[in-house]
């Protein structure tokens, strides 16, 4: 009966192992997939970071044309406001 209860035992152990082994491949995959998903996740990032880098230095500059834009059409009140001055007189 001694063997018996050893080989049993040895066989609920051999079966527990497997299912571990079993456990440990199936987590190794999610792993794996998750690594690549933020991979992923990761290049695109980069690819929108550059994107927003690009879209802030356009936007600076249309903020530095638009300001420029706007003393050009100040002056240029100024400048027919002279030209309406000098009319009436």
């Amino acid at each position: 009966m001694l063997q018996k209860e050893k080989m049993l035992s040895k066989a609920l152990k051999a079966n527990e192992l497997e299912s571990t082994y079993k456990e440990l491949a199936q987590l190794r995959n999610e792993v794996s997939s998750n690594k690549e998903e933020i991979q992923k996740a990761l290049e695109k990032i980069k690819t929108l970071t550059t994107t927003q880098e690009e879209h802030e230095t356009l936007l600076e500059e249309k903020q530095t044309l638009t300001t420029q834009a706007k003393e050009h059409e100040k002056n240029q009140r100024n400048i027919i406001k002279q030209v309406r001055s000098l009319d009436q007189r």
